[in-house]
């Protein structure tokens, strides 16, 4: 089995921990250097910040079938869930992308392409577990 880390340091504190371990069992722990793409520091920035290949769509309920036809052209994978709010038609939607990278574009581009998109004004996207990190709304800007 191979592990990638993002960083030589991170490899080397993962074999020491786990050493004494491995060493009980029929496992070898050994850094080794990985010749294939390192991985980039900006994936490693956004993961670190709270971005993940799933979001979460706060809407109206009545936008949701139109949602799942759009979000789809932004890579989205399929809907994992929906729950609504039984006092108003406000309620949460979750997509799970392909990649992170997706995920990311999706919210970018939606934040930024909110005049073309008046049937969802209001609707706010946020990274699945980021809490900490303010949603983006979509605005009807003139």
């Amino acid at each position: 089995m191979l592990l990638t880390f993002a960083t030589s340091a991170s490899a080397q504190q993962f074999v020491d921990m786990f050493r004494t371990s491995a060493e009980s069992l029929p496992v070898q722990l050994k850094v080794k250097e990985d010749k294939r793409d390192s991985i980039n520091r900006g994936l490693i920035t956004a993961l670190g910040l709270g971005a993940s290949r799933k979001i979460v769509v706060e809407m109206d309920q009545g936008h949701l079938r139109d949602w799942d036809e759009h979000v789809k052209a932004y890579g989205a994978v399929r809907r994992l869930s929906a729950h609504w709010s039984a006092v108003s038609s406000r309620g949460e939607a979750t997509y799970e992308f392909d990649s992170l990278f997706k995920a990311m574009r999706a919210i970018f581009v939606l934040a930024k392409g909110g005049k073309r998109l008046p049937q969802f004004r209001g609707v706010r996207l946020n990274f699945y577990g980021a809490k900490h990190l303010d949603p983006v709304e979509i605005m009807c800007r003139r």
